[in-house]
């Protein structure tokens, strides 16, 4: 069934590309006449250069490594046809991204001869999208087809995890056309997953969301072809049209929770679990329900049990083992009620019972032992410490690793530990953009992005954050001019300040009520570009890796709320010490 990413069978992804000879390498691509193999390894190249996978904990790791720029860079020294369709292709991939708008300076100045299919890449026609999903909701495969020049047909696919919060856990490309791969996944799947259209502009939107939700999950997910495939599935994501509306995450009021619990109590399901402690994990599971995965309360699937059971209430419910033992006769019952309430078919009820049966024993081992808890579970799920360490398991007496992290955090937001001792809670004046500083030659470029950002702020933040984003937009602009040299789009520019900004200040993202897409929409985008966002944190010497808070080492970019965060928590862990 495609509740788990659809397997691909064919082609190649390397993982970890290193070529002795690459121009070698594309020679022998170009010759075999098949489109893909070129496509993977210049995919696979741009991916393993990647920001979004570097490993977020790695923070005195030196940034010695060689970017998409010094490739880009190598490739246009050899002046070769192996090297114009290299070139072509990252350009392509990139969008407007760097280092796309100095590799189409460099392809204007060349005249070699490409295959038809690459010399006409632009003229790539979309054949259309498809969605396949299974009746218990756990995900779906988006995919999207498209047409080379001379008719080879290309397919991305996507799977979306919504266990996991609607994040991409694989994807790849296929050859063939959008028909032919739809017949191949309806093949693999079972009777309950079914194939139908998806607008094109639909499918970008979730394609694009997932991408980006995946970029920042931790654990990172990985397979033989993702995310070695992530920048070719991109590039023909932004064949598509925007304006999709892309995962609409349900809002359950206290009203609508209260009711779906009375009717539940009062089913003969609910009726024997109908008890203080029933209760009160009925509200734990409508929290789960609620809060994570799709947010959908009436949503139960094999897959959505092994999570609670496993790994949610172990982690998250601080309870005695005798009332967490309770658990599995309440998912049980409720998950019963849920589906008939659904209209689910009586086999996948059976699968979904069957499943809480068979994690029982484990589960109640799981409760009644030691176990990480709370932010210690997850610092253990992310690598940060060692989940069987004894300090740090349940009724552990020694958690300083996590007050160092903490530590260290507020010391990264600030600047350093005297600048943490000296903050304090002013807010940031409504000023004018600085411009001193700033050379001549780009003010044109950065005032067309500060006319975006200040509007976006007015938009979606409030007054202290449109200083900030001042503050800051200055700031890459007198220390890295090139960044506004480069032919690049002042929108992605402006939507990776605010974002940057929203996120230090904890006002946008996951810790705050401003979701990236929503910036990125009302700069007339239909993704965060985080790529852009990178190359201006890098201007400024900031270091940032996926799935981590943004730290922008200094109080004047920070709002007066921020900073009081930041002061609560210095403090009360000043009187833990």
């Amino acid at each position: 069934m495609a509740r788990r990413p659809i397997r691909r069978k064919r082609g190649g992804w390397p993982r970890r590309p290193e070529p002795p000879d690459p121009l070698t390498e594309t020679r022998a691509l170009i010759a075999s006449g098949r489109p893909m193999g070129l496509i993977a390894y210049v995919s696979s190249l741009i991916a393993a250069l990647d920001p979004r996978d570097a490993d977020p904990f790695a923070r005195d790791a030196p940034r010695d490594g060689p970017t998409l720029t010094d490739l880009a860079r190598a490739f246009a020294a050899a002046d070769a046809p192996e090297s114009t369709a290299l070139l072509t292709l990252i350009a392509a991939m990139c969008g407007d991204a760097d280092p796309a708008g100095e590799i189409r300076d460099e392809l204007g100045r060349r005249g070699h001869r490409l295959p038809d299919w690459l010399a006409g890449l632009h003229a790539t026609e979309v054949e259309g999208t498809l969605v396949t999903a299974h009746a218990l909701g756990d995900g779906e495969h988006v995919m999207a087809g498209v047409r080379l020049p001379g008719g080879h047909g290309l397919t991305a696919l996507v799977f979306v995890d919504h266990n996991m919060g609607g994040v991409a856990r694989d994807g790849f490309v296929l050859e063939g056309g959008l028909r032919e791969t739809a017949e191949t996944v309806t093949a693999v799947s079972d009777q309950d997953t079914a194939t139908r259209p998806l607008e094109p502009a639909e499918a970008r939107a979730r394609m694009e969301e997932a991408i980006a939700a995946g970029a920042i999950t931790l654990p990172r997910f990985t397979s033989d072809t993702w995310p070695a495939a992530r920048p070719a599935v991109e590039w023909i994501c932004r064949m598509l049209p925007e304006g999709g509306t892309g995962y609409v995450r349900p809002e359950w009021t206290e009203r609508e929770l209260e009711a779906l619990t009375q009717r539940f109590l009062r089913s003969p399901n609910g009726r024997g679990v109908d008890t203080p402690d029933g209760r009160d994990l009925l509200r734990s599971i409508l929290w789960f329900g609620t809060d994570y995965g799709p947010g959908d309360p009436l949503r139960w699937s094999p897959s959505s049990v092994e999570i609670l059971m496993l790994d949610w209430l172990p982690r998250k419910i601080i309870a005695e083992a005798g009332f967490l033992s309770l658990a599995p006769e309440v998912i049980a019952a409720f998950a019963r009620f849920c589906h008939e309430e659904r209209g689910v078919p009586a086999h996948l009820t059976a699968d979904t019972l069957a499943m809480v049966g068979e994690l029982t024993p484990e589960y109640l081992d799981i409760v009644a032992s030691p176990r990480l808890q709370g932010p210690m579970a997850i610092l253990g799920a992310m690598g940060a410490i060692a989940p069987d360490d004894p300090r740090h398991v349940t009724g552990g007496d020694d958690e300083w690793d996590f007050d160092a992290i903490l530590r260290g955090g507020l010391r990264d937001a600030v600047g350093d530990a005297a600048a943490l001792r000296a903050l304090r809670t002013d807010p940031l004046p409504d000023e004018p953009f600085r411009w001193d500083g700033v050379p001549h030659d780009i003010r044109g470029a950065v005032e067309e992005v500060l006319t975006l950002t200040d509007g976006c702020c007015d938009a979606l933040l409030d007054a202290e954050c449109r200083t900030a984003a001042r503050r800051y937009l200055a700031a890459v602009a007198r220390d890295d001019p090139n960044v506004f040299r480069r032919r690049a789009r002042a929108e992605t520019a402006a939507a990776a300040v605010v974002w940057i900004i929203g996120m230090a200040n904890h006002v946008v993202g996951r810790r705050g009520g401003i979701t990236a897409t929503a910036i990125a929409r009302h700069l007339g985008l239909t993704a965060m570009p985080t790529q852009r966002a990178t190359t201006l944190l890098e201007a400024t010497g900031t270091r940032h890796r996926a799935g981590e808070d943004v730290h922008l080492g200094s109080p004047e970019y920070l709002t007066s709320h921020r900073r009081a965060e930041i002061i609560a928590m210095r403090n009360l862990l000043d009187e833990d010490d």
